[in-house]
């Protein structure tokens, strides 16, 4: 297999792995992001809108950093799989083949 094809297979999961993991609901609970919505609920201003949507967008940018360090975790334990499978596979050839000489 070339260098390309196996980083496009690593890209190819990376991919995945963010897209996983930004499926996954996550609570972020920030004290800025409360101060918000309160003021907003009590006074709907312009202002206090505008205050509350950049909160928003600070929490999806939290989001998106924590998807990306998760899906970084499952690529890691993916590829360990693997490795260790392909690993198990070789020594299992290894110990039969040296068997079949006795």
């Amino acid at each position: 297999m070339t260098a390309v094809r196996k980083a496009s297979y690593l890209l190819l999961g990376c991919v995945f792995a963010f897209i996983l993991a930004y499926l996954i609901p996550e609570q972020i609970d920030r004290r800025e992001f409360t101060q918000a919505v309160i003021t907003y609920s009590e006074n709907p201003t312009p202002q206090n809108a505008a205050a509350l949507e950049a909160q928003r967008r600070e929490n999806e940018r939290i989001h998106l950093k924590d998807s990306a360090a998760i899906g970084l975790v499952l690529i890691l334990v993916a590829y360990g799989i693997w490795g260790l499978r392909k690993l198990a596979m070789r020594l299992a050839s290894r110990r039969g083949s040296s068997r079949m000489g006795d």
